[in-house]
C-alpha cells in the first residue's frame, strides 16, 4: 500500500529508505519554487520540464472558440523512480512499470531508474532503453541516473541556503551507505620495475585475466619501484585488446575521451610491447600525464603482492602529485 512522503517513513529497508530521502528531497524543492523542481527534473532527466511543473497564469488564450480573459492550468506530467542500492534492473519489472505509466494521464511520462551505476553498464542500460522504445515508442520514458548525479542535478540548481544544507545532508548518507562512485578517490599502486618504459609511453599492460592481474576501478595510477611511487597519472581508461580482427572491450572510460580513441591507444600499445600476447588477451590501463611526487614505502621490505590501492583526496592528478609528495605510505588509508 502507498505512503505519503515523510521524514518518519518507519521503513526498515534501504531501497525504501532511501527512495524515501531522495523524494523528500525533491519534495522540498518543489515547495520551495515549482520552477526550481522544473530545473531539477530537467538537469536529472535530459527532458525539458519547464512547462510541466506547477500552475501557469495566461491570459487572452485561445480555447477553441472560447479567450477567455485569463487561465489559470496545470499541465501532467508522471515520472516512476525505481530505486537499486545494487544495479540489477531487470527488464521484466522496467516493463510492467512502463505499462503502468501509459495508462496515466496524457503528459510527460517517464521512468527514472536510480542506482550507484559505479561500474560502467553503458551496453546493457542501452540495450534496455533500446527494448524500452522498440516496445513503447515515444510515449513513455526509460531514463537512468547515478545517486551522483542526483546530488549534481540539485547543486547546479540555484537553490535557497537551507536547502542547499539539506543536498549536503543527503550526500551524506549517499556517501554513508557507500552510494557514491569509490573509484574517483583511489589511487592503484602497481609493482613496475620491469615495465616503466610502458609506462612512460603511456600506459600499463597486463594478461587479460583475472587474479593477481585483476583490476578495481581506481582514477589514478601510481607506478612503485625502488620503495616509492614517483609519478602520478590519470587512469582514462581501460581496455582489453585481443586478436587483431577483434574490436578492443572498453572495460571502464574514466575520462571524455571517445570509446574508440581509448581503443586506438590501446592497441597502439599492445602493438608496440606485446604483440606476441594479443592472442591471450591483454589488458591495458591507458594513462594520462604523468605528474612528479615522491610518495614512499616506509616499511620494512619491499611490496608484498602486485599492487596496492589508497584513499586519496577528489583532486587532479597534478594536485595529487604535489599532496602526496613527501608522504608516508602510512600517512593514507589503503582501500580496496
Amino acid at each position: 500500500m502507498g505512503r505519503d512522503i515523510s521524514l518518519f517513513s518507519g521503513y526498515d529497508q534501504k531501497e525504501n529508505r532511501t527512495t524515501n530521502y531522495c523524494l523528500l528531497m525533491l519534495r522540498q524543492v518543489y515547495e520551495a519554487s515549482p520552477r526550481l523542481l522544473a530545473d531539477v527534473l530537467t538537469q536529472l532527466c535530459g527532458e525539458d520540464f519547464g512547462g510541466s511543473v506547477g500552475v501557469r497564469f495566461r491570459q487572452q488564450e485561445r480555447a477553441g472558440l472560447s479567450v477567455p480573459d485569463g487561465r489559470i492550468s496545470q499541465a501532467s506530467f508522471t515520472v516512476y523512480v525505481e530505486t537499486k542500492l545494487k544495479d540489477w534492473f531487470q527488464w521484466e519489472q522496467i516493463r510492467d512499470h512502463l505499462v503502468a505509466l501509459q495508462a496515466e494521464p496524457a503528459g510527460v511520462k517517464a521512468l527514472l531508474a536510480l542506482s550507484k551505476f559505479d561500474v560502467d553498464q553503458e551496453e546493457r542500460l542501452s540495450e534496455l532503453q533500446t527494448r524500452a522504445h522498440d516496445e513503447f515508442g515515444d510515449s513513455v520514458l526509460f531514463l537512468t541516473a547515478s545517486f551522483e548525479e542526483l546530488l549534481d542535478a540539485l547543486e547546479k540548481v540555484d537553490l535557497p541556503l537551507y536547502l542547499r544544507a539539506s543536498v549536503e545532508e543527503l550526500r551524506a548518507y549517499f556517501d554513508q551507505q557507500f552510494l557514491l562512485p569509490t573509484w574517483k578517490t583511489k589511487l592503484e599502486v602497481v609493482n613496475c620495475v620491469t615495465t616503466m618504459h610502458e609506462i612512460e609511453a603511456g600506459g600499463y599492460l597486463c594478461p587479460a585475466t583475472g587474479g593477481s592481474y585483476s583490476h578495481a576501478r581506481a582514477r589514478y595510477f601510481g607506478p612503485y619501484r625502488l620503495k616509492r611511487v614517483d609519478r602520478i597519472c590519470e587512469i582514462l581508461g581501460v581496455v582489453d585488446v585481443g586478436e587483431a580482427s577483434q574490436e578492443g572491450r572498453v572495460l571502464w572510460n574514466n575520462s571524455s575521451l571517445a570509446i574508440s580513441d581509448l581503443v586506438k591507444r590501446a592497441d597502439a600499445l599492445v602493438n608496440r610491447f606485446r604483440p606476441e600476447q594479443r592472442s591471450e588477451g591483454v589488458r591495458v590501463l591507458v594513462l594520462g600525464e604523468p605528474f612528479e611526487t615522491v610518495f614512499r614505502k616506509d616499511s620494512k621490505g619491499g611490496m608484498l603482492g602486485t599492487k596496492r590501492y589508497f584513499e586519496v583526496p577528489d583532486l587532479g592528478p597534478r594536485e595529487l602529485a604535489a599532496y602526496l609528495y613527501g608522504k608516508d605510505w602510512t600517512t593514507l588509508r589503503e582501500s580496496r
